[in-house]
């Protein structure tokens, strides 16, 4: 898992990174919201926790496995430390809630993992696509050609807009260096 973080971290450009962080912690700060106002006396949700798997479930598609699992953890800390007795400390009186947040924690690792891979094998899928089309296209080509020199530079033509395409679709994807 780290080692994923770090080569996504060194794969990628600095503005990637920052994007998907940001969208991190804007997710996990509207989480903090919500749960505080669900545990609030008014409304008084006793556990409220599972508010911050939905923003893992939704980090990780959009940005990877390493920033899901980031988002998992780090909602694991904030959820101890604002929201379990006593509050403002990493602490935990109640054996019952070191459960709760052990079971939170790995939920959200296995949540955020599950949803990052989902999206990254469809992106697979997507590429190999791609070139599956251009090499039936070729050997459809090379199949009515009546001699491959006549193929050629229309061959040529297709792998190198298939290469574009194939390289154009990895380097839009915040999850591309994670995945390969």
């Amino acid at each position: 898992m780290l080692d994923d973080l770090r080569q996504r971290i060194g794969g990628a450009d600095r503005r990637s990174v920052a994007r998907s962080l940001g969208l991190s912690i804007l997710g996990l700060a509207t989480a903090t919201g919500v749960v505080s106002l669900l545990q609030s006396a008014s409304i008084g949700v006793r556990d409220a926790s599972p508010v911050y798997l939905v923003v893992v479930v939704l980090v990780g598609p959009a940005a990877g496995t390493g920033t899901a699992l980031w988002t998992a953890v780090t909602a694991f800390v904030a959820y101890d430390f604002l929201f379990t007795e006593p509050r403002c400390s990493l602490a935990v009186a109640d054996p019952q809630e070191w459960l709760e947040l052990v079971l939170f924690l790995v939920v959200a690792v296995v949540v955020g993992r599950l949803s990052a891979s989902s999206a990254e094998r469809g992106l697979e899928a997507t590429r190999r696509a791609v070139v599956a089309g251009a090499l039936f296209s070729i050997s459809r080509r090379l199949a009515v050609a009546p001699n491959t020199a006549e193929a050629a530079s229309e061959i040529v033509g297709r792998l190198a807009t298939a290469r574009r395409r194939w390289a154009s679709s990895r380097s839009t994807s915040p999850r591309s260096s994670s995945s390969a």
